[in-house]
C-alpha cells in the first residue's frame, strides 16, 4: 500500500499511528471551507462498477 486517501475523521493518533508504524502515506482531504454539502475529492470519490 503506498497511499491512504481519508477524510479529517482520521487525523491526529489514527494518522500518526499509521505513518510511524506502518511507514505508509496517508492524505487527508477535505472539501474548500466555502462549499455546503456533499462534495467528491479527487483521488477518494471514484466510479467503481462491481459486477
Amino acid at each position: 500500500m503506498k497511499l491512504i486517501r481519508t477524510d479529517m475523521a482520521y487525523r491526529g493518533e489514527f494518522s500518526d499511528t499509521v505513518e510511524n508504524y506502518y511507514k505508509w502515506n496517508i492524505e487527508i482531504t477535505q472539501k474548500p471551507p466555502t462549499v455546503k454539502g456533499f462534495v467528491p475529492q479527487t483521488g477518494r470519490w471514484n466510479d467503481h462498477s462491481h459486477g
